[in-house]
């Protein structure tokens, strides 16, 4: 996010589009005053940014409307930003300014990170040859001094399952950054790891398990549990295809209700192909079968570069997401696995990624790196922007499966050794 700088009109894919955009109190007040001396401005004032049913939460005192094409109704034919441009950037909304900027706090430390929805930060992360890490940067960083936070803890005061999230994050994120394991190994040593805490640490718990927790995390840090773990995850299979079957019928009822949304194009291609090759309607037995088929021509170079992206999502997602929102560990990492798993069915399905996985010999190393790079930056955006950003459908999913009891380790291994 150091390196980070929006490409605006340069952008694949502007952001400014398909959201409802929230506007605090302040900026609100600021465009309306500019508004007042542009009249062009003021009638898209008028027409697109209307007060929220609570006006009292200054965060979210407004909203800015996208127009019948989906677009900001403030862009104008460059793609550029009327508000910055007939203003400066201090007029712009926090929402607006921020993005894709994701900032917390803890005590008196400000966390920033880059969400996976924009192209660019995508890119960057990709790129990167450094180890994915915090690191200390200044105010320069940011477009203007002053922003908003997503959550903030106060170590001193914060209930104990806040109070202890710096310490059991810092271990998911060891895990995280393990280059001896495999994005699948991380999920499972996470997944095992919160469900053990989860037990005892969650949303309610208070001190007395301290010395329970620490038990938790010490028993952890050895090699041996570790290795016991992955063997026994090595042996899993999912006879029953829970993984394959969940993870397709969340992509079917999202084309069937999100025909506007960008990334079911790409879904309805990938189910298409499958089609293609089947005897009967995507019947799960032969759906599966045609999968597996599929992720044996992903050639060895690009299984590692697809699984270095996926590592480096869960990351992303461990420090842009915390998982203190959620009543305890396990069901918020059980939620990771799923969209991971739905990850991997759309980059070993996508027909682009086995196309060039066929024709490998035919091109240099550093040209088919470069392509898969480019379809890869496209599925995990348009992937966070279609469902990690859409909230209400995550929480119907993550309901659903509370109600199927779908919240444990072998559902887990299902997700992982299925896909």
């Amino acid at each position: 996010m150091n390196e980070f700088r929006c490409l605006a009109q340069d952008c694949e894919d502007n952001c400014c589009k398909r959201w409802s955009v929230r506007l605090d109190k302040e900026h609100y007040s600021q465009i309306l005053q500019l508004g007042s001396v542009h009249a062009k401005l003021q009638s898209t004032i008028n027409q697109s940014v209307h007060i929220t049913r609570h006006p009292a939460d200054k965060h979210h005192f407004a909203t800015i409307d996208m127009d019948e094409e989906g677009y900001c109704p403030f862009l104008n034919q460059e793609s550029l930003c009327q508000l910055q441009d007939l203003g400066d950037i201090n007029v712009l909304g926090n929402t607006c300014a921020n993005y894709p900027r994701v900032m917390y706090q803890i005590d008196d430390t400000v966390e920033m990170v880059g969400a996976l929805s924009c192209p660019e930060v995508t890119r960057l992360c990709f790129r990167s040859n450094e180890t994915p890490a915090l690191i200390p940067v200044g105010l320069e960083s940011l477009p203007r001094e002053d922003y908003t936070l997503t959550h903030h803890i106060d170590t001193q005061r914060a209930p104990y399952y806040e109070r202890r999230f710096p310490l059991i994050r810092e271990a998911f994120l060891n895990i995280a950054i393990h280059h001896g394991y495999t994005s699948k190994q991380k999920l499972y040593l996470l997944c095992y790891l919160s469900q053990r805490l989860s037990v005892h640490y969650h949303s309610g718990c208070d001190d007395s398990i301290e010395t329970i927790l620490q038990h938790e995390l010490t028993r952890f840090s050895g090699t041996t549990i570790k290795k016991s773990l992955l063997t026994n995850m090595d042996n899993f299979q999912d006879l029953t295809k829970t993984g394959l079957i969940t993870v397709q019928s969340i992509f079917s009822i999202r084309i069937q209700h999100f025909q506007q949304d960008p990334l079911t194009p790409y879904v309805n291609d990938i189910i298409e192909s499958y089609r293609e090759d089947m005897p009967f309607d995507m019947e799960i037995d032969a759906l599966s079968e045609i999968y597996v088929e599929r992720k044996e021509t992903i050639s060895h170079s690009v299984h590692i570069q697809l699984e270095d992206y996926l590592s480096r999502h869960l990351h992303n997602c461990l420090l842009r997401e915390w998982y203190i929102r959620f009543p305890n560990p396990f069901n918020y990492m059980q939620m990771i696995t799923l969209r991971q798993a739905m990850l991997r069915f759309l980059l070993y399905s996508h027909p682009s990624i086995q196309q060039w996985c066929q024709t490998e010999a035919e091109h240099t190393d550093e040209t088919l790196h470069k392509v898969i790079e480019e379809i890869s930056v496209e599925i995990f955006y348009l992937f966070s922007r279609s469902i990690e950003h859409d909230v209400a459908f995550l929480q119907n999913v993550y309901s659903t499966l509370l109600t199927e009891d779908m919240m444990n380790l072998d559902t887990t291994l299902a997700f992982l050794k299925g896909l």
